[in-house]
């Protein structure tokens, strides 16, 4: 390994082998992770391509700490797998409006960028051939949470979004089916609170879509999320 490997850290993000910054072994575990799973957020069917564990872990947090190329092309193809699926469900004809929800701060500060958008921006570009035309409009305004969302259970998670999510003045969503996008899933309250936003204005919302979704222990049922909310 010469220095300039050592200066640039061309390590693995998945598994830290030298010299690459994501390897082969590590691109095809993420493949044979795709699901897909079809997943309820409360009422809101929402498509996932993968779980939310291993290999896919690494690759979205390094994604997250360091707005990985390489990274966001994994999650832009595992996205575009999710959006098919979705599509394929719902059986429309018209054109879709992807949502996204934006990334935190502290994402957006070790990307360098909204990595929800620009994941979704990726995935959009390579579904050119889709029967269906797909459009993004990033319209929503997210207030920060008041407390962090990975220290609440389900029911604060819930509370914690509660109008915390509103669609921009300048938006055209009336009679529009519409599609909410996120990078992960974990309770879903995100994404119901996004979709509430959206029907406010008179959207039509189908379903949502995420990168990968997190089974997660809930403290108040002592079972993992992942087990009573997918129907897959």
């Amino acid at each position: 390994m010469g220095l300039s490997d050592f200066i640039l850290n061309r390590r693995c993000r998945g598994c830290g082998a030298q010299k690459t910054l994501l390897c082969g072994a590590c691109r095809a575990d993420v493949e044979a992770a795709i699901g897909p799973h079809r997943l309820v957020a409360g009422s809101l069917p929402t498509h996932s391509a993968v779980r939310y564990e291993s290999t896919v872990r690494a690759v979205i947090l390094a994604a997250k700490r360091t707005g990985s190329p390489e990274c966001i092309a994994v999650m832009a193809r595992l996205a575009q797998v999710a959006l098919l699926q979705c599509i394929d469900e719902v059986g429309t004809e018209s054109e879709v409006c992807i949502v996204p929800l934006h990334s935190g701060a502290k994402t957006r500060a070790g990307a360098g960028q909204d990595l929800v958008v620009a994941v979704l921006r990726q995935a959009v570009k390579g579904m050119r051939d889709s029967a269906v035309e797909v459009r993004v409009a990033d319209v929503l305004q997210i207030r920060p949470h008041a407390v962090q969302q990975k220290l609440l259970n389900r029911e604060e998670r819930s509370s914690n979004v509660r109008g915390s999510v509103r669609v921009a003045a300048r938006a055209r969503l009336q009679g529009r089916s519409v599609v909410i996008f996120d990078d992960v899933m974990t309770s879903g309250a995100t994404l119901r609170a996004a979709s509430q936003a959206v029907g406010a204005v008179q959207g039509q919302v189908l379903a949502g879509v995420v990168v990968a979704h997190r089974p997660w222990i809930s403290s108040d049922s002592g079972r993992q999320a992942g087990e009573w909310m997918t129907d897959d």
